[in-house]
């Protein structure tokens, strides 16, 4: 269920103008950033944004704000002395903290803090974070639906809204000043948004899984997940931490001190639970203080075990958060997923035609090739941030026909295909041609999946524009030709 949320201040809301004679400084001019000049300016406080390199949109529109003084300045620079004089900097997630300019910005008195936890302070709303590596924005978003779906039956004056924002694409800032005491934020949260300060601490905190993931910024594993775990940091007895019990770096005791109390899920029939949700051959099982729930697997109609990971963690947030079996049955039925996670495109040719183009790295990519009936033929390949393949390779030669490999990381990913024999893989030079690879090395009833186990940013600027492209390709094929098997 996807509400429209609303677009000017909840009566309820306390905080218009708390800043008035205050300087902020937001850096980075992006869908945070823009949300935090937002929140800054209901809250009464003057602000200037600092974008290294904002696009012609950005450029545009700071020029209109300017002229209209909503905003007070713009800089391109990170200078550290300039960002001293203000009262707080607002720092944006795809901004690396790290920075030289910003580290001499602190010792000059600098206060940097996070967008997130920015935001946080003037929400008043409840607080479900969801954090992990894969999975963060489908169980973000079927929370939300399940918690909105319950709050939306009840009787005035009890009832509420489930909003979905922060990493999926709509910022907290722009959420924060439209919701009531009563209604709940769920927040999709990366590495990112934690690692230069820890937001408040949520009501819940769900952690899908763990992975290495942003090497390049986290410099190591344990690093990364110190941060994704310090989200618990603050939680009141009366919080709940939902972790997936497979992961070692996840298990509770590797947590910071928290009086949080921890619930575990699993598919694997071998944990055993005292408390907690698992898989119990095709049901679902929600078990918390004795008060056991069964659902059905084939209520949910997204595939692969990834996705049973998924639900289970949104079955419990629903049961802590008091929604009824009987709202859950009716809701798991309904919910379809989220664009670009192993979403149907196109049957044609007895071809069936899968966009997972939101699998940024091989983890992703593994669950995408374990949830789908074989033959696949692969397209892989973009951005090459040096991840381990070695997860893909028994995967992709028992359940791959061919790999069609494009983008930068191509030359290495091939390299690594042939020197453990797995063919026949093929070069594209782009997307377009990739497809037109696939379907030539096809048969009848293959499925063609796009799932490139890389980030997008060697030739889309998101993974969302990987997938839209893809989409058009595949929506614009005529009549194909297919050979028997």
């Amino acid at each position: 269920m996807s509400l429209p949320v609303r677009q000017s201040p909840s009566p309820s809301w306390p905080y218009r103008g708390v800043l008035t004679g205050r300087r902020l400084a937001v850096l980075g001019y992006g869908i945070t950033g823009q949300g935090a000049v937002r929140l800054i300016r209901l809250l009464g406080g003057e602000v200037a944004v600092f974008d290294e390199h904002p696009t012609r949109e950005q450029l545009s529109s700071l020029k209109e704000e300017l002229g209209r003084g909503r905003i007070a300045h713009f800089a391109k620079r990170f200078d550290p002395e300039e960002l001293a004089g203000y009262d707080l900097v607002v720092v944006s997630p795809g901004i690396d903290p790290r920075r030289p300019e910003l580290a001499e910005a602190r010792r000059r008195g600098a206060k940097l803090i996070s967008e997130l936890a920015f935001a946080c302070r003037y929400l008043v709303a409840r607080k479900v974070m969801v954090t992990g590596t894969n999975g963060k924005s489908t169980t973000t978003s079927l929370i939300a639906t399940l918690l909105s779906s319950h709050g939306l039956r009840q009787p005035e004056p009890h009832r509420f809204e489930a909003h979905q924002a922060g990493n999926s694409g709509r910022a907290l800032s722009t959420l924060v000043p439209c919701l009531g005491r009563r209604d709940v934020a769920v927040i999709e949260v990366s590495s990112f948004q934690l690692e230069l300060s820890p937001p408040p601490a949520p009501e819940v905190a769900v952690f899908t899984n763990l992975t290495p993931e942003h090497l390049d910024r986290h410099r190591s594993f344990e690093s990364y997940a110190r941060v994704k775990r310090s989200l618990v940091e603050g939680m009141s007895g009366e919080g709940f931490v939902i972790h997936n019990l497979a992961y070692p770096e996840l298990d509770r005791h590797r947590f910071p001190p928290t009086r949080a109390r921890f619930l575990g899920f699993t598919v694997h029939p071998h944990h055993t639970l005292a408390e907690g949700a698992y898989l119990e051959g095709e049901e679902l099982v929600v078990n918390l203080a004795g008060e056991v729930s069964h659902f059905p697997r084939h209520l949910l109609k997204l595939p692969g075990l990834h996705n049973v990971e998924n639900a289970l963690a949104a079955l419990l947030v629903a049961r802590v958060m008091g929604v009824p079996d009987e709202t859950v049955r009716a809701v798991l039925p309904t919910f379809r997923g989220l664009p670009h996670r192993l979403e149907l495109v196109r049957e044609v040719g007895e071809l069936t035609f899968i966009n997972d183009s939101k699998a940024t790295n091989p983890q992703s990519t593994l669950r995408a090739l374990r949830a789908l009936e074989p033959p696949i033929i692969l397209l892989m390949g973009g951005r090459d941030r040096g991840a381990s393949l070695d997860c893909l390779m028994e995967e992709i030669r028992q359940r791959c026909r061919a790999v069609v490999l494009f983008g930068e990381a191509a030359d290495r990913l091939a390299g690594k295909l042939s020197a453990v024999g797995i063919a026949p893989v093929l070069r594209a030079t782009d997307l377009a041609e990739a497809v037109g690879l696939a379907i030539g090395a096809a048969r009848r009833g293959d499925t063609i999946l796009l799932s490139p186990a890389c980030p997008s940013f060697d030739q889309f600027s998101s993974f969302a524009h990987r997938g839209d492209t893809f989409k058009s390709i595949v929506s614009s094929l005529g009549h194909l030709s297919v050979p028997e098997p």
